[in-house]
This record gives structure tokens, sequence and C-alpha cells, in this order.
């Protein structure tokens, strides 16, 4: 159980549980639907939102391995929320405010979709749901219940009947990107920056720079970049209609497009398991190119100072059979060289 948090007129302060845990959190003075997270401890993954009466439900998950200490919300209105063992019936309706618990502000270092699933899975435990599958996911992201601890809803809150909180999970699977990656070494003198170490040094499942990687992390601008975290989520409306499909029975072809909605782009990257080999793009924009680079398919203007543009469509050769545990990553480049990611699963995968 979490003290009460402190809050301040349109910010919240929500303590991070113990490592392995997760909480929940009720309130009111939210305006609005989207609460914005202005800081949060590293790893620490965060879901959550406000209805039209600004009621405020907050779920924060710590995998083991995440940094401790508060994430701060920002919102309009006067924040309050205290822990909650579980949601209220009334929130557990259909288009009830346990719903926002799906509402990914945070995700840490976990991929997208491991996010998403995450946050189902918690508004289940928050509603008492019956949910044994979601004991291997809760495992598998680092975040196993202390074993004897009493599920969502017991006692006298008033709240659904319990899950068990501690299910038997099956066999464990590996998972496909690290959700609880081990910190990164210390750089001493004269050893190499973190794209070209062999390290995933910000823990989101990429490693160095595209020369360097058949994973390449998008957050390095190239091998002498000594960082990997610079790259940023692109937007709902760009994630919305782009993306990675197969959509045609060979399970080596795969197709990427990245259309209206996100914007001017100058280079687009896209790395898709088990790698590619040969790929091709069109566009309205003259001079553009799409070339295999160790596996990953890297489409540009091979014209100096080309123009940039807005929309890609890139048939794609695999190496072999997709791998559809695995997303599919499509960095893009602007002009200004800032870097979005989208990072979903293929769709539809398997076919």
């Amino acid at each position: 159980m979490l003290p009460a948090a402190p809050a301040a007129a349109g910010t919240l302060a929500v303590p991070a549980p113990a490592a392995g845990d997760t909480a929940v959190l009720t309130g009111t003075g939210a305006k609005g639907v989207k609460p914005k997270v202005t800081a949060a401890p590293k790893g620490v993954v965060v879901f959550g939102g406000a209805d039209r009466r600004g009621r405020l439900v907050v779920a924060i998950a710590r995998p083991r391995g995440a940094a401790g200490g508060p994430a701060r919300l920002r919102a309009r209105g006067s924040l309050k929320a205290r822990p909650a063992a579980a949601l209220p019936a009334s929130a557990c309706t259909s288009g009830g405010s346990s719903a926002r618990l799906r509402q990914v502000l945070r995700r840490g270092a976990l991929p997208a979709a491991d996010a998403r699933a995450l946050g189902a899975a918690l508004e289940r435990r928050a509603c008492g749901r019956p949910a044994t599958a979601d004991a291997a996911l809760l495992q598998r992201l680092g975040l196993t219940p202390p074993a004897g601890q009493p599920g969502p809803g017991t006692g006298a809150s008033g709240g659904p009947a319990p899950a068990s909180s501690s299910p038997r999970p099956p066999e464990i699977l590996p998972p496909s990107r690290p959700s609880n990656p081990k910190p990164p070494p210390a750089e001493e003198p004269g050893s190499y920056g973190a794209c070209r170490d062999g390290v995933d040094n910000d823990g989101d499942g990429q490693t160095d720079a595209l020369d360097e990687s058949g994973n390449p992390d998008p957050g390095c601008m190239n091998e002498n970049d000594r960082t990997e975290d610079s790259e940023v989520t692109a937007s709902a409306a760009c994630r919305a209609v782009s993306g990675v499909s197969m959509n045609t029975p060979d399970p080596t072809a795969a197709f990427a497009a990245v259309n209206a909605g996100c914007g001017i782009v100058s280079e687009v990257v896209v790395a898709i398991q088990p790698g590619i080999v040969v790929c091709d793009v069109f566009t309205a924009v003259v001079g553009f190119v799409c070339v295999n680079h160790h596996g990953v398919g890297r489409a540009y203007n091979r014209l100096f100072a080309g123009p940039a543009t807005d929309i890609f469509d890139m048939p794609i050769s695999l190496t072999g059979a997709v791998d559809c545990s695995k997303a599919a990553t499509i960095a893009l480049r602007r002009p200004d060289l800032s870097v979005e990611e989208i990072v979903e699963p293929i769709e539809p995968c398997p076919f």
C-alpha cells in the first residue's frame, strides 16, 4: 500500500511501488482526459487518464531493475489521488474509468505492444476479472506479484471479487525485446561510444548505429554518436496510418508504409526479423532508393540535397520466414535530423 500521493495545483506525484510491483491510484480534480507525465524514474511504466467529470485513475508499474522514485503528472485542475486496492464496480462497467488504464502515458523500456498488454492486464487486476494468462505476461516483464499477496477487490472495499494474485505461471518464453536490461557499463576514457559498443545502453531492445548492427537504435545518428536515446515515439496520428504488414501468402514478403500524417521525412529505416535481403521504395519524389544495409532496409534520396517526402511505400523481401513474435521498427529521420520511431507488431501476421 502506498502513502497518499501529495498534490499541488495541476500536478500529482505518484510514488513508484517496490521493484517488481504495481500500484493503482484513484482521484478527482482532473479536467481533460489525458494527463501528461512530466518526470518518471527510468524504466517505470505509467498508465491512466481522467473522464469528463474529472475522475482520475492512474497505474504505475516498476519492473525489476527499474529505478525508484515518484512519477509526476500534470493536468488542468487540482489533482488529488489516493491508493486503491481495487476499483469500484461502477468504474469497471463498459465505458467506465477502468478503461483509462489501457492508455499508456509512458512505456519506459517496454515495446509498445507489451505496454498496451500490460495496461489491459492491470485493468483486469484492478477490476478483479479472471486473467489466468496475465501471470506469464507479468513475469516476462519483470512484474511477478509477491507470493500470498491478496488480489485487488478483497476486503471491505466494495470492489469485485478478487482474481488470483499469484497463479502458477505456464512455461515462460524469453521476451522478444528486453524489458529489464542490465545497466550500461561505465565508459572509460578512449573507449567506444554508446553507438558502437555492442551494448543496448538505453534498454529499448535496439543496439548501436546502423553501420554497426542489424537491429540498429534510431537514437544513433552514426557510429560516433555517444548516446542511443535521442529518438522519440512517432505521433498517434502517424502510427495509425503507418506500419508493416504481410499481405501475400509468401512468408518472406513484407510491406512497410509511411503515409500522410507523419509529416515530411528525409530517410526511413525499417528493421524486421529475421532480416531484409531486398527492398524497394515508391514515393512521388524523384531520387529515392532503398538499400539493404546489415539486413535493414534504408530508403533515402540519393540526389545531393534532394527533397524529402511524406509518403513511403516499401516492398520488402526477407532472408527467411517472418518472425511474427518480434515487433517491426520504422525509424523516420526528419530534415532537421530529429528521429521518430514506430515500434509495432507486424499486422496481419501470421496471415
